[in-house]
Formats: structure tokens, sequence, C-alpha cells
């Protein structure tokens, strides 16, 4: 869907941040991390609205907030999810360094353990 904002790369850039808080035949409730891109989304809302009808196939209104108010996302963003694949590798890598024979030697032989792991 959007990629049917490809000539609004501004506007398809905002909606990849949004998480769907809630879906019901006719309506849509997208949840904005702030304000400013909540008030910029609204502000397009016709144009998302069009777009939206268009691909569930009838009438949808949408409805934009800030937050989802401590319930989960319907459907996480497109940001959302890549963040956490990104997340959860570090923290794979993370572990296996933890895990490598040099850093066990290393802690071994300087008797302490790592307070952290830097990884690019």
């Amino acid at each position: 869907m959007l990629a049917r904002f490809s000539s609004k790369p501004v506007l398809g850039m905002r909606l990849a941040h949004a998480e769907i808080a809630q879906v019901a035949p006719g309506s849509l409730t997208l949840a904005f991390g702030d304000k400013p891109t909540a008030d910029a989304v609204e502000r397009s809302r016709k144009e998302v609205e069009e777009v939206v009808s268009s691909v569930f196939g009838q009438p949808t209104r949408i409805d934009v907030t800030v937050g989802t108010n401590g319930a989960p996302a319907v459907l996480r963003s497109e940001v959302g999810l890549e963040n956490d694949a990104i997340s959860a590798d570090k923290k794979k890598r993370e572990a296996e360094a933890r895990q490598h024979p040099l850093i066990q030697k290393a802690q071994d032989v300087f008797n302490t353990s790592l307070k952290e792991v830097k990884t690019p």
C-alpha cells in the first residue's frame, strides 16, 4: 500500500512509521509515535482515506492517534518491524561474543566479566 504514495514520498515515509491500532469495517486507526507526524498525516487524511478505501474495496475512515494507549498494535509499523529485527540481531551477536572462547579465557585470566559488548 505504501507504494501508492510514491508521488508523495514524505507522506509515504510518515506512513511507514504508523502502527495499525484498530481495524473495523469502514474504519482504520493509525497510531504514530509523535504528535508532529500524526498531525502531518492528519492534514493528508483525504489522500490516505482514498488509498485505503481503494485497497479495502469499501469506503474507509482513517483515525490518527499518538501512541496505542498501552494496547498492543494490531499490525506493527514497517519501521518498527525493521527495528525489532535489528535489535534481535544485535542481541544475538552480543550473546555470541560473550560465548567466544577468547572472551571466556580473558574473563578467566582477569577474573572479571564483560560489562558490555559493542557491536557495529
